[in-house]
C-alpha cells in the first residue's frame, strides 16, 4: 500500500490538499469573506480543522488564482503567535514572500521589527517599500490567535500585544489602496474574549466564519476516494457502526482522523473490512484510547513514569475558562526529575506515534516555520485536542480523578494556612492532627510532593513549612503542658515528703520530751514518797535527833530543786523544738526558691581618570592621522583570520605556530597603535572595536577555547543553564544569584561558595533570586520572583524574612544610615535599620538608580523622580512621551558645573541630557545603539565608560572621552560622535541581566556581567590589561 494519506492528531498541510474531503463549500464561503472584507476570522472548537482549512484549503486556492485588488497573484505570510508575537509576525514577513525571488533578506527582520512599532502604518510600507508592491496581493494568516490569551500570563512583556495587533488588523485592513488582507483562526471558547477589543470588534461582523463538524458525506467520499482506490471495502456492518459513532456529537473530526490512520495502517489491499477490526484497533470512539494503551506496554518502567507524570502535570483539572494544559520543558525536566535530553528523547518517541497531540512549541519560530529538532528549557509542552479525549484511556481517567482528589485536599490545606497566616494565627491543632506529617505527605506522593502543587500555582514549600511550624508549636505547648503538670506533681510530693518528714521529727521530739517528763515525774514521786516516810517517821520520833530532821528538810529541798529543775529542763527542750521546727520550715522554703529558680532558669534561655578632549585639540599631523588609519584598518582583516582560523586549529587541521605567528604579527600592530594614537590622542591612545575583536579572538584561541564564556574569564557557569538575575559587590568580593535559589559569594580568599536559600529555614523550590544586595562582608539582602525579601547570615548561615511583597523585587539599595530601599514593577518601599516600614508608593516602577551622594531615583514609564524626605520629587526631562525609560545614570562634571543624565529607553536609545540643579534637564544628545530595549546600565566612574546591555544579546562599551563637556555644545551631531563612541564586548549568548565592576585577586578591574545562560563573565574595564593578558598567553616580546 501507499503511504498512509491520513494526517491523524495533526493539521492538514498544503501537501495532503489532495486528500482534503467535504470542506469545498467551507473554501468557498472563506475566499468569499476574504474578497469582500479583506478579513476573514475562522471560528471553532478545537480541533475542528481550522489550521487545516486554511493549509489544505485556502491558500491552495488563492495559489490557484483569485482576483484580489491587485491581480490574481497573493504574497502569503503565516505565523503562529505563540508567546512572542512580534517577533513571530516580522519573521512571517520575512520568509521572502515580498521579495520578487522569494528568498528571504537577513537585514528585512530588523528593518520590519523597527517599522512594526508603527502599527498598521508600519505595515503599509512593508509592503510599499517592498518589490511585490502593485503586482501581488499580502494575505497574513494568524493561526490560533487564542495564543495571546491562553498563553498571557506567561508573556513577560509590558506591552499589550492583543490591543497592537487587533489595531494593526482592523486599520490595515481598511487601507483602500494597499492590498493587505488577513486570516485569522481562534477556538470557539476564546472567540468572546474579542469582543473586549473595540477596533476588532468594529469590524469583525460579516467577517466571522465559523467551521462546523463535517457531515457523514465525508465517510462514503474517504472510503470511495483512498480505501476503495487500494482495494479495500467496507462491509455493512462497519459501514453503519462508523457513521453511528461519527453521528454522535461528542465524537469529532479529529476522532474520525485518528480511526481512519490506525485503519489504513492495520489493511491490505482486496479485502473487505468487517466489524472485527473493532477488537484490534477499536471503535471511532475508543481507537485512541487502544493507541495509548498499546502505546504505553511498549515504554520501559522509567518511561511509563515519565509520561504518567508529564500527563497529569499537563492535565487541566481546575480551570476550565482556561486552556492550561501546557508547560515549560525546565519545569517538567524539573517535576519529573529528567535530563533535558531524556525529555528529548521520550517526546520524539511519543511524537512519532500521535504526531501533534504532545505539540512542543517555541516562543519564537523562524521565518520558514520549520521547528527545530531539539527541544530548549523555554519550549512549551501542551495537550492539543481536548475534545479526542471524551472516551480516553481508563488510566488517564483515573489519574484525572486521583488528581481531582488530591487537588481538594491541597486545595483545602492551602485555604486553612492561608486564613491562618493572614490573620497571624495558629492552624487549628485538630486540623494539624487530622493531617499529620504522615497523611499530609500522602496527599502529594502521587506526584512527587516537593513539586506537584506549583502545578496549581500553591508554594508547597510555605505551606509544608507552616503546617510543620504549627505542628511544632502545639509539640512544644504539650510538651510544656506537660513539663508544668509533671513539675506540679513533683512540687506536691515535694510538700508532702517535707510535711512527712517535719511531722515525724515533731513526733519524735513530742516522744522524747514525753519520755524525758514521764522519767522526771517518777523520779520526783520517788523523792516525795521517801520524804513522807521520812516525815513520818520523823513524826513517829519525835524525839529523833535534829540530824535527821535536817536530813529530812534536806531531801525535800532536794525534790523541789529536781521538780523546778525538771521544769526548767522541759522547757528548754519545747524551746528546742520550736527552732528545729521553724528551721524545717525554713529548709522546706529554701527548697522551693530553689525549685523555683530552676524553673525561672529553665523558662527564660569607582578617582576619577579623566579622558581629556584637549587631546582632540593638540595638533595632529597628516602623517600620524594617515598611519593610524592604515594600521586600524589591519585589525579588521585579522580577526577574521583568526575567527576562520578557529575551527581548523580546534580540529588540530592548523599548526599552532602559525597560529601564534598571526597572533604576535597582531600585538607587533597593536604596539604600534598604540604608539601613534598616543601621539594623537595623549595617554594610552585610542581603543578601537576591530582591535578589540582582535585581541578578544585571540585569547579565546591561546586558551583552547571555543567560546568566551570557556575561557579563564568566566568566573561561573550554571550547569543547568539557569538565569542569573542579579549581582553585587561589597570590598571587592562578589555575590550574585537566580533561578536556582542559590546565593553564590566569594569569601575571604576569592573561593566561590554557593548558600542555597531553598533548603534553609525558608524552603522556596519555585522562587527564584530576582534582586541581591550585600550589606555587610555576612550580610545580604536577597529578594526572590515571588516577593520576599531575607536577610541572610553567611557566617552563621542563618536566613530571615524582612519583608513580602505580592511582586517580583527588582531592585534593593542601601545607604550610609542602613535604610532599605526595596522596588518592584508596581511599588516603591522604603524601610529603616529596624525594618520597619517608613515609605510606600504604588504605581508603575522601570528602573531605580542610587547616584554617588547615595541619593536615590526612580523612572516610572517616561518620567524620573527624587526620594526626598520621605516624599517623591518629580524631576523635569526633556524626552518624547512616546518614549519609556528602562535604565539611568546620573554622574557630575566637574569641568562645567554641571550634572549629565544617561538614559536608556525601551526603543534601544541611550538619551544624553544635562542640568546645572539636578532638575530642568534639556537634551543634548541621543542614538539608537540596540535592537531592542536596553535592559541594565552602569556607569564606570573611574574609567570614564558606560556599559549597557539589551535583550538583543549585546553588551556594549562606551568610551566617555568628553563626558565632562556634555551638553555645553549646541552642535549635536558633533556631540554624539564624540560622546557615543561604542565597543561591541562579544561574548554574551543571552541577555545580560545586571552588570557591575570589581577587583580580581591580582589588583586588575574587571567589568561583569549576569546573563540568561546561566554565566557570570567578566571583561577588563582597561584596555591596556587585555593586551597584556594576551601578550603573556602568546609569550610576545
Amino acid at each position: 500500500m501507499s503511504d498512509n494519506p491520513f494526517v491523524g492528531l495533526t493539521k492538514f498541510e498544503e501537501k495532503n490538499k489532495l486528500f482534503f474531503f467535504e470542506r469545498e463549500k467551507d473554501v468557498e464561503n472563506s475566499i468569499r469573506i476574504i474578497q469582500e472584507k479583506k478579513l476573514l476570522v475562522l471560528n471553532g472548537p478545537d480541533g475542528c480543522g481550522k489550521s487545516s482549512l486554511i493549509n489544505a484549503g485556502l491558500i491552495p486556492r488563492l495559489k490557484n488564482g483569485f482576483p484580489g485588488r491587485f491581480g490574481n497573484e497573493w504574497a502569503i505570510c503565516k505565523f503562529r503567535p505563540s508567546l512572542s508575537l512580534l517577533t513571530n509576525f516580522c519573521n512571517a514577513l520575512s520568509n521572502g514572500e515580498l521579495n520578487h525571488n522569494n528568498k528571504p533578506n537577513p537585514s528585512d527582520f530588523k528593518r520590519y521589527l523597527k517599522l512594526m512599532d508603527e502599527g498598521a502604518i508600519g505595515l503599509k510600507k512593508i509592503y510599499q517599500e517592498s518589490t511585490i508592491k502593485s503586482n501581488k496581493n499580502l494575505l497574513i494568516i494568524i493561526d490560533q490567535i487564542e495564543d495571546l490569551f491562553n498563553f498571557e500570563d506567561d508573556i513577560d512583556n509590558k506591552i499589550d500585544y492583543k490591543e497592537f495587533i487587533f489595531n494593526t488588523i482592523s486599520r490595515a485592513s481598511q487601507f483602500e489602496d494597499t492590498p493587505i488582507y488577513f486570516c485569522i483562526s481562534i477556538q470557539e471558547k476564546f472567540s468572546k474574549n474579542l469582543t473586549n477589543y473595540n477596533s476588532i470588534q468594529e469590524i469583525i461582523s460579516g467577517s466571522e466564519y465559523k467551521i462546523g463538524k463535517p457531515n457523514s458525506n465525508i465517510i462514503k467520499t474517504t472510503a470511495k476516494k483512498i480505501f476503495n482506490k487500494e482495494k479495500i471495502f467496507f462491509s455493512k456492518d462497519f459501514y453503519k457502526k462508523v457513521l453511528t459513532d461519527f453521528g454522535e456529537n461528542n465524537v469529532d473530526l479529529t476522532d474520525l482522523q485518528w480511526f481512519f490512520h490506525r485503519l489504513y495502517d492495520s489493511n491490505t489491499k482486496n479485502q473487505t473490512i468487517d466489524v472485527n477490526v473493532f477488537e484490534e484497533i477499536g471503535t471511532v470512539k475508543n481507537c485512541l484510547s487502544k493507541s495509548y494503551e498499546s502505546f504505553n506496554k511498549s515504554l520501559s518502567d522509567n518511561e511509563k513514569l515519565l509520561f504518567k507524570n508529564m500527563y497529569k502535570l499537563l492535565m487541566n483539572v481546575q480551570d476550565n475558562n482556561r486552556l492550561k494544559n501546557y508547560k515549560k520543558v525546565k519545569e517538567i525536566c524539573e517535576y519529573c526529575d529528567v535530563e533535558i535530553e531524556v525529555l528529548q528523547k521520550f517526546l520524539k518517541k511519543l511524537n512519532s506515534v500521535f504526531k501533534l497531540k504532545f505539540e512542543v512549541l517555541p516562543v519564537t519560530i523562524s521565518a520558514t516555520g520549520i521547528l527545530r529538532t531539539h527541544i530548549e528549557y523555554s519550549d512549551y509542552i501542551l495537550i492539543n485536542y481536548e475534545n479526542s479525549e471524551k472516551y480516553i484511556w481508563e488510566k488517564i481517567i483515573k489519574w484525572k480523578e486521583d488528581e481531582e482528589k488530591y487537588l481538594n485536599e491541597l486545595l483545602n490545606l492551602n485555604q486553612i494556612y492561608k486564613n491562618s497566616f493572614e490573620n497571624n494565627s495558629f492552624i487549628p491543632e485538630n486540623v494539624i492532627n487530622e493531617y499529620s506529617d504522615k497523611n499530609r505527605r500522602t496527599v502529594f506522593s502521587h506526584f512527587n510532593y516537593k513539586s506537584w502543587p506549583y502545578n496549581y500555582g500553591i508554594d508547597f514549600n510555605e505551606l509544608d513549612s507552616y503546617y510543620i511550624h504549627c505542628a511544632e508549636h502545639y509539640k512544644k505547648t504539650n510538651r510544656e503542658k506537660k513539663e508544668k503538670e509533671e513539675k506540679d506533681k513533683r512540687i506536691k510530693r515535694r510538700r508532702l515528703v517535707s510535711f512527712v518528714i517535719v511531722s515525724i521529727l515533731g513526733a519524735i521530739f513530742f516522744f522524747a520530751e514525753s519520755r524525758y517528763n514521764e522519767i522526771r515525774r517518777i523520779e520526783a514521786e520517788k523523792l516525795n514518797a521517801e520524804a513522807n516516810r521520812l516525815r513520818r517517821k520523823a513524826e513517829n520520833t519525835r524525839d529523833s535527833l535534829n540530824i535527821e530532821k535536817q536530813v529530812a528538810d534536806s531531801l525535800r529541798d532536794q525534790a523541789v530543786t529536781l521538780s523546778e529543775d525538771l521544769k526548767n529542763k522541759s522547757k528548754l527542750l519545747e524551746d528546742k523544738s520550736t527552732r528545729l521546727e521553724n528551721q524545717t520550715k525554713e529548709l522546706t522554703k529554701a527548697n522551693e526558691e530553689v525549685n523555683n529558680l530552676v524553673s525561672e532558669i529553665r523558662e527564660d534561655k569607582d578617582s576619577i581618570n579623566t579622558l581629556k578632549d584637549l587631546a582632540l585639540e593638540t595638533s595632529l599631523t597628516n602623517k600620524n592621522l594617515a598611519k593610524e588609519s592604515l594600521i586600524e584598518s589591519s585589525f579588521g582583516p585579522l580577526h577574521l583570520k583568526l575567527k576562520n582560523s578557529s575551527e581548523l586549529f580546534q580540529n588540530q587541521k592548523l599548526d599552532e605556530s602559525f597560529l601564534r605567528q598571526t597572533i604576535n604579527d597582531g600585538l607587533v600592530l597593536v604596539d604600534s597603535f598604540n604608539r601613534v594614537s598616543k601621539k594623537i590622542y595623549g595617554g594610552y591612545g585610542r581603543e578601537t572595536e576591530d582591535m578589540y575583536l582582535f585581541l578578544h579572538q585571540a585569547l579565546i584561541l591561546l586558551e583552547g577555547k571555543k567560546e568566551y564564556s570557556e575561557t579563564s574569564m568566566s568566573l561561573f557557569r550554571n550547569k543547568n543553564r539557569e538565569e542569573i538575575r542579579s549581582i553585587d559587590v561589597l570590598n571587592n568580593k562578589i555575590v550574585f544569584g537566580g533561578d536556582n535559589g542559590i546565593v553564590y559569594y566569594q569569601d575571604n580568599n576569592f573561593d566561590l561558595k554557593a548558600f542555597n536559600l531553598k533548603n534553609k529555614a525558608f524552603n522556596l523550590r519555585s522562587d527564584k533570586i530576582s534582586a541581591l544586595r550585600k550589606t555587610d562582608p555576612e550580610i545580604v539582602l536577597a529578594g526572590t520572583a515571588s516577593g520576599n525579601v531575607f536577610k541572610i547570615n553567611l557566617d552563621e548561615e542563618k536566613v530571615t524574612r524582612i519583608h513580602k511583597s505580592n511582586y517580583q523585587i527588582d531592585k534593593i539599595h542601601t545607604d550610609s544610615d542602613k535604610n532599605i530601599y526595596i522596588s518592584t514593577s508596581e511599588s516603591f518601599e522604603v524601610f529603616n535599620s529596624k525594618y520597619e516600614l517608613i515609605f510606600s508608593e504604588y504605581f508603575t516602577v522601570s528602573y531605580t538608580h542610587q547616584d554617588f551622594l547615595d541619593e536615590i531615583y526612580i523612572s516610572s514609564k517616561n518620567k524620573i523622580f527624587k526620594f526626598n524626605n520621605n516624599n517623591l520629587e518629580s524631576i523635569k526631562i526633556d524626552i518624547n512621551s512616546s518614549e519609556s525609560i528602562n535604565t539611568f545614570d546620573m554622574v557630575y562634571s566637574l569641568k562645567d558645573d554641571q550634572y549629565v543624565l544617561l538614559i536608556g529607553s525601551e526603543s534601544g536609545k541611550l538619551i544624553v541630557q544635562n542640568s546645572k540643579t539636578k532638575n530642568n534637564f534639556k537634551l543634548a544628545a541621543e542614538k539608537i545603539i540596540h535592537s531592542d530595549m536596553i535592559t541594565e546600565s552602569y556607569l564606570d566612574y573611574n574609567n570614564r565608560t558606560l556599559y549597557t546591555s539589551s535583550l538583543d544579546n549585546q553588551l556594549i562599551k562606551f568610551r566617555l572621552d568628553s563626558y565632562e563637556a556634555v551638553g555645553m555644545e549646541n552642535e549635536n551631531s558633533n556631540l554624539t560622535s564624540r560622546f557615543l563612541s561604542q565597543i561591541i564586548l562579544d561574548g554574551n549568548k543571552k541577555p545580560v541581566r545586571k552588570i557591575n565592576k570589581y577587583l580580581d585577586p591580582i589588583g586588575k578591574e574587571r567589568i561583569i556581567t549576569v546573563d540568561d545562560n546561566g554565566n557570570v563573565l567578566s571583561w577588563y574595564a582597561d584596555f591596556k590589561d587585555l593586551i597584556t593578558k594576551v601578550k603573556e598567553l602568546a609569550s610576545f616580546k
